[in-house]
């Protein structure tokens, strides 16, 4: 099959878990001999040079531009995933119009309308765990959930985000699948004492990354170093790593004894698997938090908050498995929970076991491919069945509702008429 990737950024693999789930699913489609484009509307990257190294063509195309119709009819793609709900919005509708029958898939990488919803109550002072039903009636959601009623399949990263769905919004099943972060089989680990300091990572760029990491050295990391000290111990450091570190935090030494950003690394695993803890004190989120998952294949426990936990140790069943460290929602339990990891070998040993089981149960990568393939090709026998059932996107796309189709077509128009005006005579 051919198949086109269509991409808000080109996929990050190294910089962001989002840009190294989309490598994960276009190899997987690749290694099962489909042949995969990718396009964008980013300017050129390293990223692209990359993808293009790999052997993978890439395009660039903006919205509100025909020009992309016509590169739809000369590649005819049976299948066209969007890898954000704002990309099936800007392209979407191009693809039902050109090639009607190509199956839409959305990526929705993580439920972007309830992480912006949880970030908006936490700066508020409310709690994000609770939602309302005024909650989720904002733009955001209105126009997230549309676009996943006009896709023929939605990928989602969390379990518990699958269940959100068809509880408040009645998604059917067949729209939705469940794809996790996926790994080979981890090598073996490295041992407690070949360890020492604590870790944290995330892209500086990601809102709830840069809100935990301001967390953990004003409020956090003082109560572990104190600790530390009334215990008459040697206090360890802090090493903070990613992609696209602001001043604010490359600051943090000077202010902060003991911890140290790094910024960028190249090899996430390799990285990690120096450490004895992963903190991740996230205060909201939502879909699966790559930086944890990276942790455990690396064999390094984590101590973190009930969003970071969120997802990541349910198995099909509904039984979860034991988490891979220790959840905290208060600052001192989560303090004391991190020098207990830090500090006894046995409660250590016991983590980072039942971290290795989690990614052996939930994250491998030749149960998910498998899947994932198998899924392709369902969606694909049941296209038509699907579409004629889901009367809610019949009725999205319908043309009074087509919103963004009419948007796009007057800006294309408005500027094609610039270009004209502005042209000599």
């Amino acid at each position: 099959m051919k198949i086109l990737w269509m991409a808000y950024i080109w996929p990050e693999v190294t910089s962001s878990a989002a840009g190294y789930r989309s490598m994960q699913l276009i190899e997987i489609c690749r290694a099962a001999g489909h042949e995969v484009r990718v396009s964008s509307s980013c300017q050129d990257s390293t990223y692209r040079t990359q993808l293009e190294r790999l052997g993978i063509t890439t395009t660039c195309h903006v919205p509100n531009d025909s020009a992309f119709d016509q590169y739809l009819r000369e590649y005819l793609p049976d299948i066209v995933f969007f890898d954000r709900f704002i990309i099936e919005e800007q392209f979407g509708w191009r693809v039902k119009n050109v090639l009607p029958d190509a199956l839409r898939i959305l990526d929705t990488i993580d439920l972007h309308a309830l992480r912006r919803l949880r970030q908006a109550k936490v700066e508020r002072g409310e709690d994000p765990k609770t939602l309302s039903s005024l909650d989720v009636t904002t733009d955001d959601f209105v126009r997230e959930v549309a676009a996943l009623y006009r896709s023929d399949l939605n990928l989602l990263t969390s379990d518990k985000e699958e269940r959100f769905l068809k509880e408040t919004f009645n998604l059917p099943p067949y729209l939705l699948e469940l794809f996790r972060f996926s790994y080979a089989p981890p090598e073996p680990p490295l041992p407690y004492a070949a360890r020492s300091h604590f870790v944290s990572i995330g892209n500086f760029n990601h809102a709830p990354n840069t809100d935990s990491f301001r967390l953990l050295c004003q409020e956090i990391w003082p109560r572990i170093l104190s600790r530390f000290k009334a215990a008459g111990l040697a206090p360890p450091e802090l090493h903070i790593y990613g992609a696209y570190p602001t001043q604010e935090f490359l600051k943090l030494p000077k202010l902060n004894s003991g911890v140290r950003v790094f910024g960028w690394t190249e090899n996430v695993l390799k990285t990690l698997q120096q450490y004895r803890v992963n903190l991740a004190p996230l205060r909201f989120g939502a879909g699966i938090k790559g930086k944890i998952a990276d942790g455990w294949v690396a064999g390094t426990p984590c101590v973190t908050t009930w969003i970071g936990a969120e997802g990541m140790t349910t198995l099909p069943s509904g039984q979860d498995l034991e988490f891979g460290g220790f959840v905290a929602d208060t600052w001192d339990e989560f303090a004391d929970r991190a020098i207990q990891l830090y500090c006894n070998t046995d409660v250590w040993d016991h983590a980072q076991s039942a971290g290795r089981s989690i990614i052996s149960e939930l994250f491998s990568h030749e149960k998910q491919a498998r899947r994932f393939l198998e899924t392709l090709q369902t969606a694909m026998a049941n296209r038509d069945s699907h579409r004629s059932s889901n009367f809610i996107g019949t009725m999205l796309w319908y043309h009074l509702h087509r919103s963004t189709e009419f948007m796009s077509r007057w800006i294309e128009a408005k500027n094609k008429l610039s270009l004209q005006l502005a042209s000599p005579q």
